[in-house]
């Protein structure tokens, strides 16, 4: 029987510069939900999905999967002076559905919580996982109020 063995990726500068230039061509978006302060980053490979990042967590499979790198925390890093980069060429002002967007973060919770439930983590990695699922919880509520027009 052949064992794999599965190299750890590490954060090098120059993965973090490929993951800013994916996340520009891609046409990521990142805004900051006003009502919470929290970062929101849309998904390249997911349309309507966006992940909520502070840079150094992210609620993305890549983070989850412990991948050291991510395009939305290089984007968010990018935004905040913590990472040289290219400016993007032409961005759009990105529109956000505050309802659709709930849905979204509310499917994303939903699948965390399950994959919390199988999977065979240490008590660090649950801990994270609670805090990412607690953060979107946090930001899916706070949308929900806006789009209906409730102060949060």
């Amino acid at each position: 029987m052949q064992t794999m063995i599965r190299r750890r990726r590490e954060a090098t500068p120059e993965r973090w510069q490929k993951a800013l230039e994916r996340a520009f061509a891609n046409g990521c978006q990142i805004f900051q939900d006003q009502t919470t302060g929290m970062w929101i980053v849309t998904s390249a490979s997911k349309p309507g999905a966006c992940y909520a990042t502070d840079g150094e967590e992210c609620s993305c499979e890549a983070w989850l999967a412990g991948d050291p790198v991510c395009q939305h925390r290089a984007l968010y890093r990018w935004r905040h002076g913590r990472l040289e980069g290219p400016r993007p060429q032409a961005t759009a002002t990105a529109h956000v559905n505050a309802s659709d967007l709930t849905k979204q973060l509310t499917s994303a919770i939903a699948l965390l919580r399950e994959v919390r439930s199988v999977a065979s983590l240490d008590a660090v990695e649950y801990d994270q996982l609670s805090a990412a699922i607690r953060r979107i919880a946090k930001v899916a509520d706070a949308l929900s109020a806006t789009a209906t027009g409730q102060a949060a």
